[in-house]
């Protein structure tokens, strides 16, 4: 077993945001590996200056209403895709590279004894799988194709995070059928710390669309990440 269970929000708040300040965390990867947004990228040196002075950022509206979102959207692609999908809230680390770490949102596992849902919630769904939409029946088949071809983790064969997005935001998701590139490192940065293939990266945009991203594993790209942050943390933290 590689994965550790670090902290759990659930049990203690204060304990793991003080855990996640001695690790680099799969949200701070786009950072480490240079493809955040430049509107909101940080260096080195200033995330570093975060995690030691133990500030937390200004908590906006927007980020109060996604961690909101969060249980509705994971029930919404449970119910769209009729997996088990179940919600996360400890701080995951690795037993190997100790100098990272990810919170994940849930865990995508066993079909339900259920058909899943076709009228009206799957008008509303697109899964993109290698960046080809699949909608309706043909995005529900696409699940169970991937879940054919994944490795499993005690009961789960994929992780799921959610985010919720604005309408203004969904050029960024629909050209050219990719999410943001941020959103993609933090999906590889989950994958570095949990051995999984495939991360189901879920966005609600606007009111009712769900874009489900199926981001594979990229082992060249988690190589580079474990060692850039391992860079990171000897420069800053250890």
């Amino acid at each position: 077993m590689t994965v550790i269970h670090l902290a759990d929000r659930a049990a203690n708040e204060s304990t793991w945001l003080a855990m996640r300040r001695n690790v680099v965390t799969a949200s701070e990867a786009c950072h480490i590996m240079g493809t955040a947004d430049p509107g909101w990228s940080k260096s080195w040196d200033k995330l570093a200056l975060e995690k030691q002075s133990g500030e937390r950022g200004e908590v906006t509206p927007r980020m109060a209403a996604g961690t909101w979102w969060e249980k509705p959207i994971l029930e919404y692609l449970r119910t769209l895709s009729g997996f088990w999908v179940g919600h996360e809230t400890a701080l995951l680390g690795h037993v190997d590279h100790p100098h990272i770490a990810a919170s994940v949102d849930a865990w995508v596992g066993r079909s339900e004894s259920r058909n899943p849902s076709q009228e009206p919630l799957e008008a509303f769904l697109a899964l993109y799988v290698d960046g080809v939409a699949l909608g309706g029946s043909e995005a529900w088949a696409g699940f169970r194709e991937l879940q054919r071809a994944a490795r499993w983790h005690a009961e789960a064969w994929a992780l799921a995070e959610t985010k919720n997005q604005a309408s203004k935001d969904r050029p960024k998701w629909n050209k050219p059928g990719r999410p943001p590139e941020y959103y993609e490192t933090q999906a590889q940065a989950q994958m570095a710390v949990v051995p999984l293939d495939l991360v189901f990266l879920t966005a609600k945009v606007d009111a009712n669309e769900l874009h489900v991203h199926a981001i594979r594993r990229d082992d060249f790209f988690i190589a580079d990440y474990r060692s850039e942050a391992k860079r990171f943390y000897d420069r800053y933290l250890a």
